[in-house]
């Protein structure tokens, strides 16, 4: 190999050629020579990955939200499948929203809710009535850092509450009233004529969601019924038996045991439901709103399209 040396000039100074043995020589060879990338160029290069970017990832965003939505659609499987267990378990019952029972001492009161009951076909093990310290099923995918009670989910307070110690809500009977019930018995499943169509559990808010003012004294485990007291403003909601909260008047108080979380559609406007027997499906969220176009108001009990009550 012969390595040829230009002349000594301002150009021959930057440029040499090489040459291999049986080979033509290469000659014109100079840095020079070779073109770069012009400021527009480069420009318009940034421009392309950054349009690129802004395409691909609300695809991402949304694919990652799909498979949060499927998590979240498993969980409600698996308390559809505790709930229909606890059901052939417990004479055709459904799981009471929340219970208070009391050997005779107000300090012996014990409180348990629906979580609690299916819990031992879960095995979540939380503590107490708050289950978002073991997480799992009962904490949403796409709310993991929730950090009330149930974690994601509500159940239909409109169709079961019980409390042993001298009130029972069979089905918010008479408009959604609260019912005495000196019987105090879960309601049957055998009392939900459409049980495929009845909404037992969803996704719902946190309680500070629903507008409540300083009242502690809550059942944050169940959706919002329509035993309001007309007294003041802190609770927004528009009656009759509505859980979706206007921001316009007339507006009315829910306090002490009928403050309640609502339904939320976290998974791309839906949101995942639990029916009374025990199948898990997605749902839009206009799925669950009033019959009336213009009122941001839920199915008053008893209405035809209700699928909240046991009709």
């Amino acid at each position: 190999m012969t390595v040829y040396k230009a002349p000594r000039s301002a150009a021959g100074r930057r440029a040499f050629t090489l040459s291999l043995p049986g080979r033509p020589s290469p000659t014109g060879f100079t840095p020079s020579n070779c073109s770069a990338f012009t400021l527009i160029e480069l420009l318009v290069v940034i421009a392309i990955i950054a349009i690129l970017a802004a395409i691909l990832f609300p695809v991402f965003a949304q694919a990652r939200e799909k498979a949060r939505q499927a998590s979240c659609l498993s969980n409600g499987k698996q308390m559809g499948l505790a709930i229909y267990q606890y059901v052939q378990d417990y004479d055709e019952t459904i799981p009471v929203a929340s219970a208070t029972y009391s050997s005779g001492a107000p300090a012996g009161w014990i409180n348990f809710r629906w979580y609690n009951v299916i819990d031992p076909y879960l095995k979540q093990h939380g503590t107490g009535t708050n289950y978002t310290q073991a997480g799992g099923v009962f904490i949403c995918p796409s709310k993991p850092d929730f950090t009330m009670r149930a974690g994601g989910y509500g159940i239909n307070d409109n169709l079961v509450f019980s409390q042993f110690n001298g009130r029972f809500y069979p089905n918010a009977g008479g408009g959604g009233s609260i019912v005495p019930d000196s019987s105090r018995r879960p309601i049957s499943l055998a009392d939900v004529p459409d049980t495929a169509g009845t909404f037992l559990i969803t996704d719902a808010a946190e309680l500070e969601k629903a507008q409540i003012a300083g009242n502690a004294n809550y059942t944050p485990s169940a959706w919002i019924s329509d035993a309001a007291q007309k007294t003041s403003s802190d609770f927004q909601v528009t009656p009759p038996g509505s859980w979706f909260f206007d921001t316009n008047p007339p507006l009315y108080d829910v306090d002490n045991d009928n403050n309640r979380r609502r339904p939320v559609p976290r998974h791309q406007g839906g949101l995942t439901v639990i029916y009374c027997d025990g199948h898990a499906k997605y749902s839009n969220i206009d799925r669950f709103l009033g019959i009336s176009p213009t009122k941001k108001s839920g199915w008053g009990y008893g209405a035809p399209e209700n699928s909240w009550d046991n009709k």
